[in-house]
């Protein structure tokens, strides 16, 4: 993917696969790896295990962004930005500033150097 840059899906026992984030137009896409098996995917990639290209497409990868970061919604948005030297909500800016962790589970992101 050009102009794109790459995260692990982890946790301590496993790298689940990539998510990938194409920087011109925003948009997310997640590579499960092969090993990755209905017993062991975390939740929202165990849906996407069985698919041939295993491969979990911008809306649905936006989805599952979009359940670890803070909303644009919540009430004091802007005292978050601003603490954090964002001019405006941005989601990837949002997911590295969570590191990926949400509650659900223990994964993470991992940068791809």
């Amino acid at each position: 993917m050009p102009n794109s840059k790459a995260y692990l899906l982890r946790d301590n026992n496993a790298v689940y696969g990539k998510l990938f984030y194409q920087v011109d137009n925003k948009e997310f896409t997640i590579n499960i790896n092969d090993d990755v098996d209905l017993k062991t995917a975390p939740l929202m990639i165990s849906a996407f295990v069985s698919d041939e290209d295993r491969t979990i497409p911008p809306a649905w990868a936006k989805k599952w962004v979009n359940g670890r970061i803070i909303p644009s919604s919540r009430v004091n948005i802007a005292s978050i930005l601003a603490k954090n030297d964002m001019s405006e909500y941005d989601e990837m800016q949002m997911l590295l500033y969570t590191n990926g962790r949400c509650p659900q589970d223990e994964m993470w992101i991992e940068e791809v150097v």
